[in-house]
């Protein structure tokens, strides 16, 4: 998300300061991941890879290509190299939201369910709007609720009972009722 309004900012000219410390190399690049972003949508794995590099060469700190490269590789199914990639741009920038996300998205692949809800939960606290990570971990609460799975319980246990409360006070009591069948499980 980050890298598209970075784009919008410098479509519009408002990018300021920040761009202004870029290389020319690294202002190029950004029509490269915008790019790579594109073909990515399309499904084009192989020509994203290949346009995100092209930006990582002009511009090894380029945080969107970074990122893209570890979208790239998680779609792949290359979770070694999904995870390093959203590492080295935490490395640089701690606050990447989509960092986290990929991280999550990561973790959860690999069945480490309490670890893929901490990066969820980070990018929320992060960006209390993010639609994807709030999405991502509402998924995950109810895949653990409906497979049974047993995840660090005691870390689990406050965050369920706290969404089991926010869900009651808006009224959605059949989600309220599958949190609080899974805290009784645990």
């Amino acid at each position: 998300m980050r890298h598209f309004v970075t784009t919008l900012l410098t479509a519009a000219g408002f990018a300021g300061p920040v761009l202004a410390q870029q290389g020319d190399a690294c202002r190029t690049a950004n029509t490269v991941v915008n790019l790579g972003w594109d073909r990515f949508r399309e499904g084009n794995l192989s020509g994203a890879r290949d346009l995100f590099a092209q930006a990582l060469d002009a511009c090894p700190t380029h945080i969107g290509a970074m990122v893209g490269h570890g979208f790239v590789d998680l779609r792949t199914g290359d979770l070694a190299a999904a995870d390093s990639s959203f590492r080295s741009v935490l490395d640089r920038d701690s606050t990447d939201v989509d960092a986290w996300v990929g991280l999550g998205v990561v973790a959860r692949q690999r069945d480490e369910f309490e670890r893929a809800r901490q990066w969820y939960a980070r990018a929320i606290a992060l960006d209390p709007g993010n639609t994807e990570a709030r999405t991502y971990l509402d998924e995950l609460e109810r895949a653990v609720a409906d497979t049974g799975a047993i995840v660090d319980s005691t870390v689990l246990l406050a965050t369920w009972l706290t969404r089991a409360a926010q869900l009651t006070r808006a009224d959605e009591f059949g989600a309220a009722a599958t949190v609080y069948d899974t805290i009784v499980r645990i």
